[in-house]
């Protein structure tokens, strides 16, 4: 299965460097199965555990996504999905607000007075999408190329 993935990614022209696997638990585990018995060592370097990176094989740096079924896995480039931070405009009405920009995201925060309460209030704020890219090109088999594909373990 992940030789397949990563066999996917090269003839879709992505870059052999920044190559993901996003596993469901199953497969992660069978990932650590097979990486304890061939003596393949996990990174134990403080970036791989500050990043939850279980090791690498075949290429793929790989980590767990509790999100995804327990049965299945993500393999992609690092340009496979595009993210966008916009802030909200900036109300009139607020008795102070501001705008900050980093590292490509955008917040917007409000303070208010709520006499009811008689606080302070904080309002932080985003717009945020995010879409999975395609490559221009068709592939050979005459469907759009893109840079991840979806794995999924069928064994019982």
């Amino acid at each position: 299965m992940l030789l397949l993935a990563r066999k996917y990614l090269s003839d879709a022209n992505c870059p052999a460097t920044d190559r993901w696997l996003a596993c469901g638990s199953t497969i992660y585990n069978r990932v650590i199965e097979l990486l304890t018995p061939t003596g393949v060592t996990v990174d134990s370097g403080s970036d791989a555990l500050r990043n939850a990176i279980a090791g690498r094989i075949y290429g793929f740096n790989v980590i767990e996504a509790p999100g995804l079924d327990t049965a299945e896995a993500v393999a992609y480039h690092k340009s496979a999905f595009a993210f966008a931070f916009r802030s909200p405009a900036l109300p009139r009405g607020a008795s102070e607000s501001a705008l900050v920009n980093a590292q490509g995201v955008s917040l917007r925060q409000v303070f208010q007075y709520n006499a009811a309460t008689a606080t302070d209030q904080s309002l932080v704020s985003t717009f945020a999408g995010a879409a999975a890219v395609y490559e221009d090109g068709t592939g050979a088999n005459g469907t759009v190329r893109s840079r991840f594909c979806k794995l999924q373990n069928t064994a019982a």
